[in-house]
């Protein structure tokens, strides 16, 4: 109990995050139990057992920053999905309009063919409808809940649409053009730069290949590293020099 009200009050946002998108906050509890385990337990290990006070603390503080980009890896890419989905999903409820059907009858018709987890957002609009909440009230609900760029617009399209009127089959359609050309443009951005983040992966991981490699060729040099104070505290200064490489 009393962890998880410490993890509560430090991964707020996150949680907060995880809610709004969809995703399962009770795997989450679960998951910061077991992050609280892998940072108090090999801290004990490294400080009692095997007397690396240095290398203990620093695991620890590494450990504990850590969940903090693990947590916004999964929100991202929640985010990304969203984003993709929503340029099908635009273009077949723009094409449902133009063939005739409702706004109502157009979501429900792709609900049918848009995966999770924009699915879901889409059939709790449509279930809000159906109860007798306003269209643009249902809608407005959850573009203010995802607070995503994408669905943001698709969003403000139609509530454009119902208050002032217009052709929302020309509108969607249009959406969907922009939202196509955006995903292509962060896609391209994307394979541009994954030479450059693979370089940054590679220069990452080999000081701890050069250290093990060191260990292997020479045993002796390598239990000065690992086992004095001296040592650990030289390794200590080699994984903040790579996370500052790695951070700039």
């Amino acid at each position: 109990g009393v962890w998880d009200q410490m993890a509560r009050a430090q991964w707020a946002r996150q949680s907060e995050d995880f809610r709004r998108l969809g995703l399962g906050t009770d795997r989450l509890r679960l998951w910061l139990r077991i992050w609280g385990g892998l940072v108090i337990g090999p801290f004990f290990l490294l400080w009692f057992v095997l007397q690396m006070f240095p290398l203990a603390v620093l695991l620890a503080v590494m450990t504990y920053f850590a969940t903090r980009f693990v947590l916004q890896y999964f929100v991202r890419r929640r985010q990304t999905l969203i984003r993709d989905q929503m340029v099908a999903a635009t273009m077949g409820l723009a094409n449902a309009v133009k063939a005739g059907l409702s706004l109502p009858q157009g979501l429900s018709s792709i609900c049918r063919e848009v995966p999770e987890p924009l699915v879901s957002e889409l059939r709790r609009i449509e279930f809000e409808y159906q109860r007798g909440r306003p269209l643009r009230d249902a809608i407005e609900e959850v573009r203010q809940r995802l607070d995503i760029d994408a669905f943001t617009l698709f969003a403000l399209a139609i509530e454009v649409a119902l208050d002032r009127g217009g052709n929302i089959g020309e509108a969607l359609e249009r959406i969907s053009f922009s939202l196509q050309e955006n995903q292509r443009i962060e896609r391209k951005l994307e394979a541009d730069t994954a030479s450059g983040r693979q370089i940054v992966q590679i220069l990452a991981v080999f000081p701890p290949f050069f250290m093990g490699f060191l260990y292997f060729i020479d045993p002796h040099a390598g239990q000065l590293l690992f086992g004095t104070l001296a040592g650990q505290l030289v390794i200590c200064m080699v994984v903040i020099l790579v996370y500052a490489g790695v951070a700039w």
